[in-house]
């Protein structure tokens, strides 16, 4: 059976999707192509009259040709991912450069606040040129928030000027080319030790502030809401924030409390900017009104809070948690996508998609060729087709000598198909670490 395909009955065989084998030889049919896309129902039912099973390739099959499948349980897990990007394809296969009439669609739907003019980006520096300063970026950045947490911890105010500094210089290094922070998180973030869950969330904040438009200034206040939303949790008992199993409701509500406790902290340390103190008030909140502190709903919340509740559960899902693993990128996008309308807000959440990528700036994707690469930077023009660094053959052995490819100029794989993602893997998948491949 070839790459990528799925032998299926001929009777879930719908429009759109594309042929690649058939259970008996072509000689025997009266189809005159070895491999087809179905046109109508007349070659659905020449099909059924021919064949019992035939082999469906994902990859060159209409965008919801085969969404029925797994409903039905006849797909496997790896082609229902398959699907499931195929659809995205279709949605965000283009990257759209804003503009005017963009910038009065997002106010329209409540993507920029109205006081806010947008900004018009393009990356400054390729990623090699940025990643050493934004490495320098997350570091100081890192060292901000440890400080921070000792404050806190200590009884002290918050040292609002630092934490000012750190945030200018995440917004300039994002403004420059955002995949260089990206990239330098998800390789730290194989570092517990040096690793914050807030540094990670307002990087995905930035990200999705620029992409959006958001001027300087707003984006700095998106990097503050990321790096205190969760503040209050320095004075919740650490061992509920380390439990491995269910918390008790008792429990809960004293875990709840962080975010009341972060916004009585940073009201003693000084003045902070109403557009920050909102974001973290609402980072809980969600669209039905089942979030906490305060159970807001729709319109209520406002687009910081919908912004840091999206950036933030994306955050939690990608790394260690103490009763779950982390998701990849691809997966964890995926259950934003199923609480779309309920917990999160559907046009941020599709914009979240294009500002990270599906597959973000780090991570780990397995290749149609059968290799495993990590995604160097995105292009611009096509958001599922990146640049990625190749990292083991396709007997998942790691290679020698690392291979760029970007795969906006349809490579090409050793049976002369387009190289494209098949999907995501999570961190650590076939003993690779990437920190071995870093930017020199």
């Amino acid at each position: 059976m070839l790459r990528n395909s799925i032998q299926i009955p001929v009777t879930q065989v719908r429009v759109g999707m594309y042929v690649a084998e058939l259970d008996r030889s072509w000689r025997d049919t009266p189809f005159l192509l070895q491999g087809f896309r179905i046109a109508d129902d007349d070659e659905i039912e020449t099909l059924k009259k021919t064949c019992a099973q035939v082999t469906i390739d994902p990859t060159h099959s209409a965008p919801g040709s085969y969404e029925h499948l797994s409903d039905l349980h006849v797909v496997t897990k790896k082609f229902e991912a398959l699907a499931w990007l195929q659809r995205l394809r279709s949605r965000f296969g283009k990257f759209e450069e804003a503009s005017s009439e963009i910038a009065k669609e997002r106010e329209a739907a409540g993507l920029i606040p109205k006081n806010v003019v947008p900004n018009l980006y393009g990356d400054m520096k390729p990623i090699e040129a940025e990643i050493k300063h934004a490495e320098e970026v997350y570091q100081s950045t890192d060292a901000t928030l440890e400080l921070i947490t000792r404050q806190v911890a200590d009884g002290e105010k918050v040292n609002l000027d630092r934490l000012g500094e750190a945030v200018e210089n995440m917004v300039e290094s994002a403004i420059a080319n955002p995949d260089a922070l990206l990239w330098v998180a998800r390789i730290r973030a194989e570092d517990a030790a040096t690793y914050a869950h807030g540094v990670k969330v307002a990087i995905y904040l930035l990200q999705l502030g620029r992409h959006l438009g958001f001027p300087p200034e707003q984006l700095a206040n998106l990097g503050a809401i990321g790096l205190l939303l969760d503040l209050g949790k320095i004075k919740v008992d650490r061992d509920l924030l380390l439990k491995q199993g269910k918390l008790t409701s008792s429990e809960f509500m004293r875990v709840k409390m962080h975010v009341e406790l972060g916004l009585k902290t940073l009201d003693e340390s000084g003045n902070v900017a109403s557009d920050v103190r909102e974001g973290i008030a609402q980072h809980h909140e969600r669209l039905d009104g089942s979030g906490y502190p305060n159970g807001l709903a729709g319109p209520m919340i406002s687009i910081y809070g919908r912004m840091a509740a999206v950036a933030d559960s994306f955050a939690a899902l990608t790394s260690m948690r103490p009763y779950a693993p982390p998701l990849p990128a691809y997966d964890a996008l995926k259950v934003l996508y199923a609480q779309v309308g309920t917990h999160y807000h559907a046009p941020l959440v599709e914009q979240f998609v294009q500002a990270i990528g599906v597959f973000p700036a780090g991570s780990l994707v397995e290749l149609t060729s059968g290799e495993v690469a990590t995604v160097l930077a995105h292009n611009r023009v096509r958001r599922l087709e990146p640049r990625v660094l190749v990292l083991t053959d396709t007997e998942k052995k790691s290679i020698h000598e690392p291979l760029p490819l970007d795969l906006l100029l349809q490579p090409k794989a050793a049976d002369g198909s387009d190289i494209k993602i098949v999907r995501g893997l999570p961190t650590g998948a076939y003993g690779l670490d990437l920190r071995q491949f870093y930017f020199k």
